[in-house]
């Protein structure tokens, strides 16, 4: 979903209706092929360590 304001977004929802324990803010691949395509590795590995937290 991304982070910043599509994070901010859905965590009012979430408090507000409780639809999920809870929301975890990933980078957009977007932005981590555009901006951060060096360090590809480490952004995939951090998206997989927070997804089986």
């Amino acid at each position: 979903m991304g982070q910043g304001k599509n994070f901010d977004y859905l965590k009012m929802l979430n408090d507000e209706f409780h639809l999920f324990k809870k929301i975890v803010p990933l980078p957009h691949p977007r932005w981590v092929m555009q901006y951060k395509r060096k360090e590809l590795d480490f952004w995939i590995n951090e998206t997989i360590q927070l997804l089986i937290k």
